[in-house]
């Protein structure tokens, strides 16, 4: 009888399992149940792990991508009633599941997500620029939320190269402003000829365009340099577009940019030696004292500069030292290495020897002065 009562026991028990209202063990792939039960619960802490869930799996359906813009839609917060707290806290939900948005780059969404963001796109005034500098908070925290969504919905356009998308873009571009960069980002990703070109045209001819021609990748340090190269273009549309070089930041162009080297115009030479110098990483220790070497002192010191965030490894510290100790070095070469030492955290004794010979005999008193100085910094411990 005992173990009739506990089998008819552990059957209802199952039963009532079987009938919950939680979806903490839903499929991760019931993104509408997910976003339902975020919708329901009154704990914040629950709903950002709801949305966490939604991101973990991007969806290819549709009627998921239309779910997640709604369900973003529904956390803006009221005009009338909001508390300021409670809306910073929709907006950092909606940062969240924002996620799962700009992941929408499947072919099957390409116009599901050109509706959506024609939809957003058709609701922003035409002066639109992000949702900062707000007359209130309150409309500060439902332009960011909404904000989100655009931003969110470009990224899609842009990873996913979504033609059926250029339109739009293009007519957020022009709005310019945060909304302009996203979209600018998202054309270039899209990578059509046509839209680089324009590009190029409205940074020659607007002394205030600043356009983020990344997306296009390295096609365009060969069109910007193809333009530089013409001899139709004027020199103060040369340096315009030569501002937009520095944008492109990748490793990948390291051999382009040390040919920059080469070049007569300072201007050029310059970008080529900011951009190596970012790219540079301590085991290009080798190509880093070839350039220091360089006869051209604007590149040595530009080179010299990208040690400073290298001083927790040896062989940047041994080639600082070096410097500082060859007094055949240009005295800014040696002045900004007994600066940079000044940060070392290893080597400490070799530091010390190198700065304290340099504080005594260094023929230039400013070398003197800094390397007094840089001892006081590792004195103290900084």
């Amino acid at each position: 009888m005992k173990k009739i009562s506990f089998f008819i026991l552990w059957v209802f028990l199952l039963a009532i399992g079987s009938f919950s209202p939680s979806f903490s063990q839903a499929s991760p792939n019931d993104i509408k149940g997910i976003l339902k039960a975020a919708g329901e619960s009154s704990d914040d802490n629950e709903r950002f792990k709801l949305y966490q869930k939604v991101n973990s799996v991007p969806s290819k359906d549709p009627e998921d991508v239309k779910a997640i813009h709604a369900c973003l839609k529904s956390l803006v917060p009221k005009i009338g009633d909001v508390d300021i707290k409670q809306g910073k806290k929709k907006v950092q939900q909606a940062e969240s599941l924002s996620v799962a948005l700009a992941q929408s780059i499947s072919p099957d969404l390409q116009g599901t997500v050109r509706e959506l963001l024609e939809e957003e796109n058709n609701s922003l005034p035409q002066d639109y620029v992000g949702p900062y500098g707000a007359k209130t908070q309150v409309v500060e925290l439902r332009e960011g939320i909404q904000w989100t969504r655009i931003k969110a919905l470009i990224r899609a356009s842009g990873k996913g190269k979504n033609e059926s998308a250029l339109p739009v873009l293009r007519e957020i571009f022009k709005k310019r402003g945060i909304s302009g960069q996203e979209a600018a980002l998202a054309i270039g990703q899209i990578g059509k000829p046509e839209d680089l070109r324009e590009f190029i045209q409205i940074i020659e001819n607007d002394p205030q365009a600043r356009i983020n021609l990344s997306g296009f990748g390295q096609t365009t340090f060969d069109v910007i340099m193809d333009e530089y190269n013409n001899p139709g273009v004027l020199q103060k549309q040369k340096t315009q577009l030569l501002g937009n070089l520095p944008q492109i930041a990748s490793p990948d162009y390291l051999q382009k940019y040390l040919k920059l080297l080469e070049k007569k115009d300072p201007h050029l030479v310059s970008i080529g030696a900011e951009r190596i110098s970012n790219f540079l990483q301590p085991e290009d220790h080798q190509l880093i004292e070839n350039l220091i070497a360089n006869p051209n002192l604007s590149i040595s010191l530009i080179i010299v500069a990208s040690l400073g965030r290298m001083m927790d490894k040896p062989q940047c510290v041994k080639l600082a030292i070096g410097i500082v100790g060859n007094k055949k070095c240009d005295y800014e070469l040696r002045l900004s290495a007994t600066n940079y030492l000044g940060r070392a955290i290893i080597e400490k004794d070799k530091v010390v020897k190198a700065l304290t010979e340099a504080s005594q005999n260094d023929p230039v008193p400013a070398v003197r002065e800094q390397a007094r100085y840089s001892l006081g910094l590792l004195n103290k411990g900084l």
